[in-house]
């Protein structure tokens, strides 16, 4: 998968977050607790509890359509139908590990409709 690919992938799970989880799900989203590496702070585990809950595992396949295995210090793309276990991330997922905690803001005030504007670009290393 190119970068440009990956940020297609992170846009579109974005996007679709936005469309299909509820307002109440939305407004659960709070940039003073969010952990990108918390099971029940990072951007799924807010929205519905755990990012492991029955909600979080329906909102996903909807929203993007690979996950991202860390193995061997690589990433990979698998099938979603494939999660078994809770080292696997959404493109979404990956990319807030990758960025700063203004990117952070900035994707959280977008799902929160407090901008109007989404600005997704390929982290620099």
């Amino acid at each position: 998968m190119t970068k440009e690919q990956f940020i297609r992938e992170v846009t579109t799970e974005i996007e679709t977050i936005k469309l299909i989880v509820t307002t109440e799900e939305i407004n659960k989203l709070d940039l003073r607790t969010f952990d990108e590496e918390s099971e029940v702070n990072c951007i799924y585990g807010q929205m519905t509890g755990s990012c492991n809950s029955s909600r979080a595992q329906e909102i996903m396949p909807k929203s993007c359509y690979c996950v991202f295995s860390i193995t061997d210090k690589k990433y990979k793309t698998m099938d979603l139908n494939l999660i078994e276990d809770g080292n696997l991330y959404t493109p979404l997922e990956l990319y807030l590990f990758m960025v700063n905690s203004k990117v952070h803001e900035h994707i959280i005030q977008y799902l929160k409709s407090e901008i109007e504007t989404l600005i997704i670009s390929i982290p620099k290393k």
